[in-house]
Parts: structure tokens; C-alpha cells; sequence
């Protein structure tokens, strides 16, 4: 096993789990924290308004990129006969599907 083949590995399966797992956090509100820039204060989980907006985009960020990490860490050291057969043009297709996906999410929120 070469440093580039599980660096390659590692980067495209990042780049795939990413936006699927911010898709969910963002619909399921998975977020690992809540930042209440009113009062200045982090909240642990998804917690609810207080004095103000809360902002769950960090805590979505956050899920996701760390649920992404675990995966492509796994994945990296995975035997290449394993890995070999994953299409690199993933990488770019799945986080185009996740924008998309997620700009269609959004839309119930502008357009009320």
C-alpha cells in the first residue's frame, strides 16, 4: 500500500460521504453543536433559540466532516482489491448531487 493510492483513496471517499451526510444532519438537524451568537455561547447537540437565532451550520459542518473522516479513514486502509473498483469521477459527481439536493432543501425556506 502506497501513501498516494490511500491518500486517493482516502480524498474520494471524503469527498462522496461528505455531502450525503451534511444532506441528513441538515434535514434531520444533526448538529453536533449550536452557536448562539446573541449571547455568544456554544450549546452541545441541536438546541433551541435562545435571545435569538441560533446557528446550527457549524454543528451540520462539523457532523459531517467528521463522519466523513471516520468513513475515508476506514475506506483508505481497506485491501486495494477492495478499493480499486471505486470510480474517482464520484468525488465530484455526489458533492454536485449533494449541492443541488441541498439548494432544493433550502428553497422551503425562502419561498414561503
Amino acid at each position: 500500500m502506497t501513501a498516494s493510492r490511500t491518500f486517493g483513496v482516502f480524498a474520494i471517499v471524503f469527498a462522496i460521504v461528505y455531502p450525503i451526510v451534511y444532506v441528513i444532519a441538515t434535514e434531520v438537524n444533526l448538529a453536533l453543536f449550536t452557536y448562539h451568537p446573541a449571547l455568544g455561547e456554544f450549546g452541545l447537540g441541536p438546541n433551541a433559540p435562545r435571545n435569538g437565532p441560533a446557528m446550527y451550520w457549524f454543528g451540520w459542518m462539523t457532523t459531517s466532516a467528521l463522519c466523513a473522516l471516520v468513513v475515508a479513514v476506514i475506506a483508505a486502509y481497506l485491501p486495494e482489491r477492495l478499493t480499486k473498483r471505486l470510480p474517482a469521477t464520484l468525488a465530484w459527481l455526489v458533492p454536485l448531487a449533494g449541492m443541488i439536493a441541498a439548494a432544493g432543501l433550502m428553497t422551503k425556506y425562502f419561498v414561503r
